[in-house]
């Protein structure tokens, strides 16, 4: 997706810089500026993650930032919000405040069943960028700290 927006930027920036371009038609250029609009003015909507409970249909969003998750109910209401690093106050590793780079349902319940936690269908899984990870747990947005490589 940053590919995309970026190439658009550096397209757009090139456009101005020579003097303007010319599309083959008036429609071509209006999708390019639509796109570009869209993608530079929307992007923050368009990078929010989200996955579906299928059981629950709860949504969680991990937002634009990486750094807060939300999850929103069938109604369009917050169950609940919550910032993992920051609420939890984890200890300092390699990044200050980093943002979180993997966030999904857990694919095996071996690890999380081990110890004692519950139910793979109870948690979401979320990685930082500074190689810290942990659950949060889809009930309340709890964030279970696991440890760090």
């Amino acid at each position: 997706m940053w590919d995309l927006i970026h190439s658009l930027i550096k397209l757009r920036v090139m456009a101005a810089l020579l003097g303007g371009f010319r599309l083959r038609s008036k429609s071509m250029l209006r999708i390019f500026n639509f796109l570009f609009l869209y993608f530079i003015l929307l992007g923050s909507f368009i990078l929010c993650e989200s996955i579906k409970d299928s059981r629950t249909g709860i949504m969680y969003f991990l937002n634009a930032d990486r750094r807060e998750i939300s999850a929103i109910d069938g109604n369009d209401k917050v169950i609940w919000k919550v910032k993992p690093y920051q609420d939890n106050q984890i200890p300092f590793y390699r990044i200050n405040n980093p943002k979180i780079v993997y966030f999904s349902f857990p694919t095996e319940d071996k690890w999380i069943s081990q110890k004692s936690f519950g139910s793979k269908d109870d948690f979401i899984v979320i990685t930082f960028e500074s190689s810290q990870f942990g659950l949060i747990t889809k009930k309340d947005g709890k964030f279970i700290f696991l440890g760090q490589d």
